[in-house]
């Protein structure tokens, strides 16, 4: 694909939407907390050691043992939710996981680009769709009004555009 486009000249558009770190889908019951029945990842990456998962208060203390009088003020759809801090802990790792996959994609594209001599004139944008939630509340996944649900990175290289290590917080 890159060496098609390369070969024209001319600007072109790619983007890569990988699968990851989505879960496989699994039923709820004794397989919807099991790593390797919700993720699959190469074998390569089993050992590969990994930041270790750093719950929030919003995971130990509204989704600790207390969890029914910490959640009494939020809104009734998430009181009931319950999902566990090793459920929580588990989904982080399958997330870390497959994202070492998709990691190894990128580097594939980019030292492809760079190659190609396309690298210093392409704009490189990534990001997600979503932030997502390890337990926090007792709820996992994504789609609610908390800072761990929609907060999702942006990240931008583009050679002579934006020079590197800068950060910028705004929206």
């Amino acid at each position: 694909y890159i060496d098609g486009f390369s070969r024209l000249g001319k600007p072109w558009f790619m983007q890569v939407s990988p699968h990851a770190p989505h879960q496989e889908q699994t039923s709820p019951g004794p397989d919807s907390c099991n790593l390797h029945k919700m993720y699959t990842w190469p074998a390569r990456y089993d050992a590969v050691p990994m930041p270790p998962w750093n719950p929030t208060p919003a995971v130990t203390v509204e989704g600790g043992p207390n969890m029914k009088a910490e959640k009494a003020d939020k809104v009734p759809y998430i009181r009931p939710m319950n999902f566990t801090q090793k459920c929580g802990e588990i989904t982080y790792e399958g997330h870390m996981r497959t994202l070492m996959v998709a990691d190894d994609m990128v580097d594939t594209i980019m030292t492809h680009l760079q190659a190609d001599g396309q690298l210093a004139n392409t704009l490189v944008l990534f990001t997600t769709d979503n932030g997502y939630a390890w337990d926090e509340r007792g709820a996992t996944s994504k789609g609610l009004p908390w800072t761990e649900h929609v907060q999702a990175p942006l990240m931008v290289r583009w050679d002579g555009v934006f020079p590197p290590g800068t950060t910028d917080d705004r929206l």
